[in-house]
Parts: C-alpha cells; structure tokens; sequence
C-alpha cells in the first residue's frame, strides 16, 4: 500500500485530498503539512512513497525549492505537484526540478486517483486544465535534454530569481549558476531569461 503525504498551505485542500485517499483501498495517508519545511521533516521520518504537493505552500521554501531538496534526498520519494494553474512558474519550476507528475486541481477526483496511483508505480502522468494529459510541449521537447543540475537552475529562473539568488538557493558559485543560465538557454532555444519566461 503506497504511503502518501500532502503539503498545501490550505487545510480545505488537505481535507480534501485525505479524504479522497481515504476512499481508495490501495492508498494509505501517512501525513499532511502546509509548509515544505514540515514536508522535508515528514519525509525523513515518515518515508513515504509519494508526496502530493501544492503551489501554494505556508513557510519561506517554494514549492520549486522543496521539489529541489526532496529530489536531492538518497531515497527521493515521488513528487506530484497539485497545481492551481497549469503551467505558471511555479508548476512549470516544479517539474523542471525534477517533480515526477502534474495534476490540475480542476482535474476530477478519479483522474487524481489514478495519477497518484499510477506517479507511486514510478509513471510520469500530466492531468491540465481543460482536458489535456499529454506531456507539457516544453518539458516533451527539451525539458529532458537538460541535466539535473540545469533543470534546478531552470526552475529557479522560472520563479524570476536572480543569479545571485540562485546561488545563494543551490550553494553553488556565481560562475557556476551563470554557466548553467547559459547553458539552459542554449538548449532551450532562446537570448535571454525573458525569452525562457
């Protein structure tokens, strides 16, 4: 049975969530936060195979930010990122830190059911507004062509950080933020952070 923890800054949405794994036999509820630095002390005590995350979280730490640090972890769980609007910054940020799924928070209960089930058994699942589940064109393009590390940065550009702020963020130098600036643009195509925007 898939152990799964929320975080959502709101307790409507948690209620919610723990209500609808509640109904599903092969889903058990392990915990729920509002912050993502409640979400990082839970997953380290708790181990639990999935965390439903939202967009909107209480604390200092974005939810891009606990996507990056949940995903650094020796034993990263899967990260569905709970999304009120599709692909704003911070959702977009999110699954280029590497989040393993994405589903709008429009998306009917049994869609979310079955994307928390299916992210759990290690599958990239995408649920958008208005009836569209393939994966995001920018992720299905280029999204995958970057590494790790450049996917963070990406993110955190996505979140209209600055160099500085990102290297403050990742504990990396300034050269070493602004050589994977570089390179994120190259491979995306574009001049300038406002191209990427």
């Amino acid at each position: 049975m898939a152990g799964v923890v929320v975080a959502d800054r709101s307790p409507v949405v948690r209620f919610g969530l723990r209500t609808l794994l509640g109904s599903a036999g092969d889903l058990s509820w392990a915990g729920e936060c509002e912050s993502a630095e409640d979400a990082l002390l839970l997953n380290e005590t708790l181990r639990p195979e999935l965390l439903v995350v939202g967009t909107e979280l209480a604390g200092s730490l974005s939810a891009v930010e606990l996507s990056v640090l949940l995903k650094g972890t020796p034993r990263p769980p899967r990260l569905l990122v709970y999304a009120q609007r599709d692909l704003d910054g911070e959702a977009a940020g999110c699954l280029f830190a590497d989040a393993d799924s994405l589903v709008h928070e429009s998306r009917p209960c049994d869609e979310l059911l079955d994307a928390i089930r299916r992210t759990a058994a290690g599958q990239r699942v995408w649920r958008l507004a208005g009836g569209g589940s393939g994966g995001p064109p920018c992720l299905q393009s280029l999204g995958f062509r970057l590494s790790c590390k450049e996917r963070e940065v990406a993110g955190l550009v996505l979140r209209r950080m600055s160099n500085e702020e990102i290297s403050s963020a990742l504990h990396v130098s300034l050269p070493t933020v602004k050589s994977h600036v570089k390179s994120v643009l190259r491979k995306c195509g574009v001049r300038r952070r406002t191209d990427l925007l």
